[in-house]
């Protein structure tokens, strides 16, 4: 599943003491499918179409559960030049990371360190980012649900899935991703996006990683 496998690494970074690089990849289905689906019910028409979050500028909240029982949230600010700060809780851990002009930092209490992104990334925006080839597989599986209540007001909603995990998308009216939840063998996470305009800089404290 998306963000559990993110939160575990990020913990397993700053807990270690050890700023380790390295990268989460995951299965692309090279399918060519292509166009939006379009399904009617009763009381709607709706398009599976979402617009990608990738080039947006947005704040998201995420909240969750692992498969072992231990709750964990995040904040995960995100402009529109690709640049990323997160920051995390897994019980009663944090961390921080940022990811700046092909920069990795990762900040444990006042002591924030830097690596050429050339080394790899800590995390993977793929997992919590949505784009074109995200919905291309989205739609193999894709069922309309339904109008829903949401935090831009109404939603269509679908039913997705991923790797045996099962999806929801709230999608809002200008086919903006507001709100997606996920359920499955790893354990479940709630993400809630707010789109507006954020700026990212490398905190001050920075310093490059040591070469010895």
């Amino acid at each position: 599943m998306r963000l559990v496998v993110v939160v575990l690494v990020c913990l397993a970074l700053i807990v270690s003491g050890v700023y380790t690089i390295f990268k989460i990849t995951e299965p692309k289905n090279n399918s060519t499918q292509s166009g939006p689906i379009t399904v009617s019910n009763e009381d709607a028409v709706s398009v599976f179409n979402p617009l990608s979050t990738e080039s947006s500028s947005y704040v998201a909240f995420v909240s969750g559960r692992t498969k072992d029982g231990k709750f964990y949230t995040a904040t995960i600010e995100h402009d529109s030049n690709g640049n990323t700060h997160y920051q995390g809780t897994l019980g009663s851990d944090t961390f921080e990371i940022y990811q700046i002009d092909n920069k990795n930092i990762v900040c444990n209490k006042d002591t924030c360190i830097e690596s050429p992104g050339g080394d790899g990334s800590p995390i993977d925006e793929e997992q919590f980012e949505y784009n074109e080839q995200d919905y291309v597989e989205f739609k193999e599986t894709a069922k309309y649900l339904g109008r829903d209540s949401c935090a831009s007001g109404t939603c269509d909603t679908w039913e997705i899935e991923e790797d045996n995990n099962i999806g929801e998308l709230f999608i809002n009216a200008e086919g903006r991703v507001n709100r997606a939840e996920w359920e499955g063998s790893d354990g479940t996470f709630n993400i809630d996006y707010e789109y507006q305009d954020v700026q990212i800089e490398v905190p001050e404290n920075s310093q490059p990683v040591s070469s010895n």
